[in-house]
């Protein structure tokens, strides 16, 4: 049953769910980074996973121009991992005792490593840059011709999903001298990274809710009271459906989800009181002295107008040119139309970073393509440039698209990252497991890396029965009740998943020691997580290119990720040096610290009857709030919205379920304000 209204909703569901049960079985045993095809011949780049369900467009065109970053191996890596290891093991002599850019630089390769690799690029006509600031990496620019030639494979365009891109058809290769020298090399496939905002959207037309121009926000005497509310539930109510005195007729009785004619969304001084900040901001802790890069494609030309128009809204401290620069880390980002709203991506990671820690600065890393080399070439340049003591990066991509080299490529430079101090978080995606909708499945990539924290994301103020407003996991399922009050869906349609917080097991990375008593063998997703869910969401302002400069709700692990850099932030500012990555404090803090997110469900979630030509039909809560799958506990909300009558759940996840403890959805909970503030900072 399943699967079936799974298929009923996603043409090719079935098709794509084979696809995809033969990637993830055939992605642990892929070939990794440093397999010997021969002695002098070395895999440099797998072909990435997605090709297996693309359309084979024809091959690149010879003279397009291609540009790679070739990864070095490090020096004595073996050496390497051990000394990163005791970095992070308590007890250990040199725990928490960073190494300085002159330690890392001894495991760069030498000059003279550099040198043979850079002659064999040049040999093959490609034209060859070395930044002498990070000897990791050697970029090289060239013809797609000249690639090919060059990596012993063939570049071909693809398409699927909408989304087109170039990818080595078959294995890439490094030969002779350079073979021993190389990890990988990135670019010469530009799958796309997806940024990982959300809008509230109607479930029937899928458009997002209507954003409201500034211009109106600024205008109003009420600001944003007047457009968004934190007050988004309802006391459970009766709903009456159908024609007068016509069958079929619903009865609908249940917890209410509606803010009217506003939004549900979350201003700063909300979400602030929701994690118990001002107690930390009152403790002297607001992020000073503390600097948060963000990593975005593109950036966005109206970033610090946007910024500063949020922060007025909201009450906070103005961006300066000295507490919000902009950077990009090679070369100028590329201008005209910008794939996958990296405009409002670099909005939402900036405005609520601020929101958070409003006393940090602030640095932006802009890519010039939304391409894996580029986006691992933003950790290395941050890392080795001293950037900021936390990076936040809220895209990735189902692992299952990317070949096993590229998963080593970013497990290296994030590596380094975490070696000198330096926090790396990742958003944990927007779309449950992955299962439903999409042909992959999974954790995301670069989310999955053992030295990088997952972040995954909540529903926050939902009602529990109690007078008191609650968090869940987030994940939403959908299920029409009616098109419009004169006319029910007999029987109601489950529209199943709609979104949620990403997690589960990677395919690829085996688990790291600070999560040696989960289960399994593999690295674990998400580690910690804040609120993301789009319809209890936040407040955003950022500059569309259709409708100009607009105020809308928000959501996403684009929103729980710089929020919980943020966190970070804080946290280093109480250490009074940096703490390193998050992830294996967070697993150890006491439950006072941080707040575990559990099953929890409503004495009013939605019930209904029909009653038709063939009699009365009762519909349980939980058959209104399918496919549940593993899930047990739940709240539901009846939706007013557009017009139609809808059935919402929180906390409904697809596989993914949350649990007392560790979860897949949420993992360790969510920080308590200063008491996690306090306790990352002794660890």
């Amino acid at each position: 049953m399943f699967m079936f209204k799974a298929a009923r909703r996603y043409p090719g569901f079935i098709k794509h769910h084979c696809i995809m049960l033969a990637m993830l079985a055939a992605l642990p045993s892929a070939a990794i980074a440093g397999i010997q095809v021969s002695t002098q011949t070395k895999v440099v780049s797998s072909v990435p996973g997605v090709v297996a369900r693309a359309t084979n467009q024809g091959r690149v065109q010879a003279a397009q121009p291609v540009k790679v970053t070739l990864w070095m191996n490090l020096r004595n890596k073996a050496a390497f991992d051990q000394r990163v290891a005791a970095l992070y093991t308590p007890g250990s002599a040199t725990y928490h005792k960073w190494l300085t850019t002159s330690d890392l630089l001894t495991y760069a390769p030498t000059a003279a490593d550099l040198q043979t690799v850079r002659e064999q690029l040049e040999k093959d006509g490609l034209a060859v840059k070395v930044d002498e600031s990070d000897p990791f990496a050697i970029r090289a620019q060239g013809t797609a011709a000249q690639m090919e030639a060059a990596f012993g494979t063939e570049l071909n365009n693809f398409e699927t999903d909408g989304t087109a891109f170039r990818a080595n058809a078959t294995e890439a290769i490094v030969k002779g001298a350079a073979a021993s020298l190389v990890l990988s090399v990135s670019g010469l496939d530009n799958v796309p990274m997806k940024p990982l905002l959300t809008q509230a959207v109607n479930a029937r037309t899928g458009k997002p809710l209507a954003p409201v121009p500034l211009a109106v926000v600024k205008a109003a005497s009420s600001g944003l009271g007047g457009y968004f509310t934190d007050k988004c539930f309802h006391p459970a109510t009766t709903y009456t459906l159908g024609e007068t005195g016509q069958l079929p007729i619903g009865v609908y009785f249940g917890n209410v989800y509606s803010t009217g004619s506003l939004q549900c969304a979350y201003n700063a001084a909300q979400m602030q009181a929701v994690y118990g900040l001002q107690a930390v901001y009152k403790a002297g802790f607001r992020g000073e002295g503390q600097t948060i890069v963000v990593v975005d494609a593109f950036g966005s030309p109206t970033l610090i107008s946007d910024a500063n128009e949020f922060n007025k809204l909201n009450g906070l401290p103005l961006f300066t040119s000295s507490t919000l620069k902009i950077v990009d880390s090679d070369g100028q980002p590329l201008s005209g139309p910008l794939s996958g709203n990296w405009v409002g991506e670099t909005s939402i990671d900036v405005e609520w970073a601020h929101a958070i820690a409003p006393a940090a600065n602030i640095v932006v890393v802009a890519t010039p393509s939304e391409d894996d080399q580029d986006f691992q070439y933003a950790i290395s340049y941050a890392t080795m440039h001293h950037l900021g003591g936390v990076i936040s990066n809220s895209y990735g991509t189902p692992e299952t698209e990317h070949g096993a080299v590229t998963l080593e490529a970013y497990n290296q430079v994030i590596e380094q990252a975490a070696a000198t101090g330096i926090a790396v978080n990742y958003a944990s995606g927007d779309h449950s497991d992955l299962m439903l909708g999409t042909p992959a499945g999974a954790t995301l990539v670069p989310a999955d890396t053992p030295y990088s924290t997952a972040v995954g994301g909540t529903s926050i103020g939902v009602p529990g029965g109690t007078g008191t407003a609650m968090q869940t996991g987030w994940g939403t399922n959908e299920t029409l009740i009616a098109f419009d009050k004169a006319d029910i869906s007999d029987p109601p349609y489950n529209y199943g998943n709609d979104l949620g917080s990403g997690g589960g097991s990677s395919l690829y990375f085996a688990k790291p020691a600070w999560q040696k008593n989960l289960s399994g063998s593999y690295r674990l997703v998400p580690d910690v997580s804040l609120e993301a869910d789009p319809l209890t969401g936040a407040v955003l302002v950022y500059t569309d290119p259709l409708y100009g400069t607009t105020v809308e709700a928000i959501g996403g692990t684009s929103l729980s990720t710089p929020m919980f850099s943020a966190f970070w932030a804080l946290a280093n500012q109480k250490a009074g040096h940096l703490l390193g990555q998050a992830a294996p404090i967070v697993s150890t803090l006491p439950s006072d610290a941080v707040t575990d997110i559990v099953p929890v469900s409503s004495p009013t979630n939605t019930v209904g009857t029909v009653v038709d030509s063939d009699g009365a039909t009762y519909y349980s809560a939980a058959y209104l709030a399918e496919p549940l799958v593993h899930t047990k506990d739940f709240v539901s909300a009846i939706w007013p919205v557009s017009g139609e009558y809808l059935n919402l759940t929180f906390g409904t996840d697809s596989s993914l379920t949350v649990a007392p403890g560790w979860d897949d959805v949420t993992g360790y909970g969510t920080p308590n304000g200063l008491n996690f503030v306090t306790a990352a900072a002794t660890e």
